[in-house]
């Protein structure tokens, strides 16, 4: 809430509105911004979150209608730094958001009930018991603070099927795609730096694209560091790994992941 200077009620009153109504706000959501976000080429702003569930919708800015070609964002004026994700970066097939009211896929998710192991993950990042255990790590692996690139082609299937736990029917390839790039920025980064980084020194860069707090995005980080380790595959690791008792009541259809049609096969693997 907005503090208030104590000159008398009608001036009160007068300044709030007058502070609320010069306030800049997001067209999207036509609130104040939330981690502002500059579209180039044309440099209209937006929140973080609005402008990047937009682009999945089609790449024109909301304002002027210009192709957007990267969006700029987590900007530190005092230290004059921001990041930058290029649409062009985006792989084709993520380049558009199906609302699941217009895909027939979606028909057959409705009708399909969400899979019991991905009702234990999505419950595990909403209630985030604590951990008892995970698989033991492999000795080759137990040092690993930073994911490698020869490691993503095992972390790829884990990162698809915990984004559904986490994001449900929000889930969109795109995000998913960036989120890999993401994940090897410690990598990177520590092959030119002298300060080595670690997994949770990106914390804040991948709750941004959960549109998560700390807590949920730290967790997710844990579970894939300890079934990298693991050197097991993905359901022998979420069946090992054991937690505090958790309620955990079924998921309303709002909450279930989006799932292919093409998993019609096998419902007991990961997608």
């Amino acid at each position: 809430m907005m503090k208030r200077k104590r000159h008398g009620p009608h001036k009160d009153s007068s300044n709030s509105y007058t502070s609320f109504a010069n306030q800049p706000r997001c067209t999207i959501c036509l609130q104040g911004f939330t981690n502002r976000t500059f579209v180039r080429d044309c440099f209209h702003s937006f929140c973080f979150v609005c402008i990047r569930q937009w682009i999945n919708v089609t790449p024109d800015c909301p304002l002027c209608k210009g192709t957007i070609q990267a969006l700029i964002y987590n900007i530190v004026e005092d230290l004059n730094t921001y990041q930058e994700y290029r649409l062009a970066d985006k792989k084709p097939t993520a380049t558009k958001h199906h609302p699941s009211s217009s895909s027939s896929s979606s028909v057959i998710d409705r009708r399909k009930p969400a899979r019991p192991w991905l009702k234990r993950r999505r419950a595990l990042y909403r209630y985030l018991p604590s951990v008892i255990s995970y698989p033991p790590p492999q000795p080759s692996l137990s040092s690993l603070t930073v994911i490698q690139p020869d490691h993503m082609p095992k972390i790829i299937p884990f990162l698809q099927s915990e984004l559904q736990a986490i994001l449900g029917t929000a889930y969109d390839p795109f995000i998913e795609t960036h989120l890999q790039t993401i994940l090897l920025v410690p990598y990177h980064s520590n092959k030119k730096a002298t300060d080595a980084m670690t997994m949770y020194d990106i914390l804040d860069q991948v709750a941004d694209w959960l549109n998560e707090n700390d807590q949920v995005t730290r967790r997710l980080l844990d579970e894939m560091l300890a079934f990298l380790k693991s050197g097991v595959n993905y359901m022998t690791f979420i069946n090992a790994a054991h937690y505090e008792p958790m309620e955990h009541p079924l998921l309303d259809e709002d909450d279930k992941p989006t799932v292919d049609s093409s998993d019609d096969n096998d419902n007991d693997s990961p997608p």
